[in-house]
């Protein structure tokens, strides 16, 4: 099953979910343990930014709404919830969206952020008290590496686990949450974003090869070293 956003710009979308990735990056987030220490993704999200959601008329844009009924059918599959978020500045879509997905849970964000599409297949986001609590009970050593995993398509899920594994193995945090994006590299790639980091980087990418991917380094250190701490990753996994 594939998701697919629109890529008139692709440009503004990598800005829309790039603010998701810092958030999750900077809060270490890491994947639920199974007995066998693997990492079970509890959710899926989608960052769309507002111009790929909205035509100039304020109506979805075709491929926005593919994209809904694409996780509609993805949530109904998983028995999961499927939750929306939608800026609030852009409050008026809601009625849109519901018209697609009547059974979303459609949740208001701050302004000017990007919508989410979001297929929950684990316990509900602790609340903001929570949040607190558990950031300053599990903080993340900061020179623990950290991965953000990226999917092209969901029956990448099987990879997606075993590389978790793996990189859990040696130390690495694992994202619980995992990123589907409608286009990418392809061939397998681990990113860094400081390149002070690229040995550590490298080991990841290399320990990779024990489940048959061939992994190259692609070093945004230029673009984003300000964004985020360092020691953390994104793998973004090719199609196939």
């Amino acid at each position: 099953m594939g998701f697919i956003l629109g890529t008139t710009n692709m440009a503004s979308h990598r800005c829309a979910f790039r603010a998701w990735i810092v958030a999750a990056l900077c809060m270490g987030t890491c994947g639920t343990q199974s007995a066998y220490g693997s990492s079970l993704a509890r959710s899926y999200e989608i960052p769309i930014s507002r111009h790929e959601m909205l035509e100039p008329s304020g109506a979805l844009r075709p491929e926005a709404i593919q994209s809904l009924r694409r996780m509609v059918a993805m949530a109904r599959d998983r028995h999961a919830e499927l939750r929306v978020q939608v800026p609030a500045d852009s409050a008026r879509t809601v009625e849109l969206i519901r018209e697609v997905a009547p059974a979303a849970r459609v949740q208001t964000v701050g302004p000017r952020q990007p919508y989410k599409l979001i297929v929950a297949t684990g316990p509900p986001s602790p609340s903001a008290s929570e949040a607190r609590t558990s950031s300053a009970i599990a903080q993340p050593d900061d020179s623990q590496p950290v991965v953000v995993i990226h999917l092209r398509d969901d029956v990448q899920e099987r990879v997606a686990d075993r590389c978790a594994q793996r990189l859990e193995r040696l130390g690495a945090r694992v994202a619980d949450t995992r990123v589907l994006v409608p286009v990418g590299p392809r061939t397998t790639q681990l990113r860094y974003f400081h390149a002070q980091d690229r040995r550590e980087a490298a080991q990841l990418a290399q320990s990779l090869g024990s489940v048959g991917l061939r992994v190259a380094l692609l070093d945004l250190s230029r673009d984003y070293r300000n964004s985020l701490p360092g020691h953390r990753y994104e793998l973004w996994l090719a199609p196939g």
